[in-house]
């Protein structure tokens, strides 16, 4: 016996020639020709066999959900006509422009040529992109701070499809390298200093070697860190009575070695009373002895140094 979609089919040559086609109603079906499972049987010649009760909760089969579209701009339900203008229910994309233009033609032009004019590479009826309803919060990145009330587009730069969002960069310097007015000699790790609030009022936390250890009260950076490309390295000497003569003669016979540009090795806190080598202490007056008790152990000062990342003799005059 012939099996009753083929000879539903030989009758219904329109929707045969639908089938190859996966952007009509049929062709996009994975069971087209179970023809029953959605058509009853005739009624006359004139009988209404299409059964589409369920066709709002089934939409998302083809690819694009009704959730959004419950009613149209005028307020009435809508129906299949009013997206599908062929009898194949093949869909046209520009009817989405032509229906969202009638009602909110000022946002359209503007989205249009922002992102342009495929709708359905991004939109699949959810409507998740709408104001108040994605949650950037369930992405790798959430916006907080200034974040919060950048553009999209100032971040996904030409997007046009879905896919192309996960694109955007999501480091500091991936859009603010312009704007990094240490030229990289920080390093790539904006947030150890900066917030999302606010590029000013910085956050460093220079307590392991204290900015205002002399009298004049706190150093600039560039007083220390005279290499502006690597403020791991730093200096001593130029600030009050460091110069590299008085701390060779201050230290003569006394410290171990020549590396005596790298003070934190002994004085890793800037203050008098640091150091274990030798006669420990701050000295008094030029070349005068050691006074007062010892500092803090060599473990500390190693710890210290490790945390300031810093090089013996980096970059250091007198080395």
């Amino acid at each position: 016996a012939t099996p009753m979609a083929t000879r539903c089919l030989d009758c219904h040559t329109d929707v045969r020639r639908t089938l190859a086609d996966t952007t009509t109603l049929h062709g996009a079906l994975d069971n087209a020709r179970s023809c029953m499972s959605c058509h009853t049987e005739h009624r006359g010649a004139a009988g209404i066999i299409t059964r589409v009760t369920a066709m709002r909760t089934q939409h998302v089969r083809f690819g694009f959900a009704l959730d959004a579209h419950a009613q149209t701009a005028a307020g009435q339900p809508f129906t299949c006509a009013n997206c599908h203008r062929q009898a194949s229910y093949k869909f046209e994309a520009s009817q989405c422009a032509t229906c969202h233009q009638d009602y909110q033609a000022s946002f359209m032009t503007k989205h249009v040529a922002t992102w342009g004019s495929n709708c359905q590479s991004c939109h699949d009826g959810v409507d998740r992109f709408s104001r108040g309803r994605f949650a950037h919060a369930t992405t790798k990145y959430p916006l907080d701070g200034a974040h919060a009330k950048v553009t999209c587009q100032s971040c996904h730069v030409n997007v046009t499809r879905l896919a192309a969002f996960s694109t955007a960069p999501r480091t500091c310097l991936g859009c603010h390298a312009k704007d990094d007015k240490h030229k990289g000699g920080f390093g790539a790790d904006c947030a150890s200093c900066h917030t999302t609030l606010t590029w000013t009022g910085a956050t460093f936390d220079h307590a392991v070697f204290p900015l205002d250890h002399g009298a004049r009260g706190a150093s600039s950076c560039a007083t220390c860190h005279q290499n502006a490309g690597n403020y791991k390295s730093y200096t001593c000497y130029g600030c009050h009575a460091h110069t590299p003569e008085r701390v060779a003669a201050q230290h003569r016979g006394e410290v171990r070695g020549q590396d005596l540009a790298n003070c934190i090795r002994c004085h890793a806190g800037g203050r008098g009373g640091e150091g274990d080598e030798g006669d420990e202490g701050e000295r008094e007056g030029r070349g005068g002895r050691a006074a007062g008790p010892a500092g803090m152990s060599s473990a500390l000062r190693a710890t210290i140094a490790a945390r300031l990342g810093v090089r013996r003799g980096a970059g250091m005059p007198g080395t």
